[in-house]
């Protein structure tokens, strides 16, 4: 996540900082593939990367035309894109993350209080 926010918030954003984006995208692919999760999960996956693919093949000039892949260049559609990605992987790691990792009612008081 960590490289993905630098490469997206930094001050300086090309499109080929943006190669860090494999590592989301092989993630979700995987999920997406997977036949050990569930189905809604698998689909879940899949609208992520499809939304992401979609937004980031709009700049495409031979696509939509020269005209338009500027405009949404300007628009910044790659970096929603890659937000989306960004997105997707934190949804994942929400989904996911072990019960011990999971934020408890007892773990939000504050420090230096005791729960017995």
């Amino acid at each position: 996540m960590v490289f993905i926010c630098s490469a997206i918030f930094g001050p300086v954003s090309w499109k080929a900082y943006l190669v860090v984006l494999l590592l989301p995208n092989t993630l979700l692919f995987a999920v997406w593939r997977s036949s050990d999760l569930a189905a809604a999960t698998r689909r879940g996956a899949g609208l992520v990367l499809l939304t992401a693919f979609t937004l980031g093949g709009l700049t495409t000039p031979g696509l939509i035309g020269k005209t338009a892949a500027s405009t949404l260049e300007m628009t910044s559609v790659v970096t929603l894109a890659a937000l989306v990605l960004c997105a997707g992987s934190l949804w994942f790691r929400a989904t996911f993350a072990p019960r011990s990792e999971r934020p408890t009612a007892a773990s939000a008081r504050r420090p230096g209080t005791s729960s017995a």
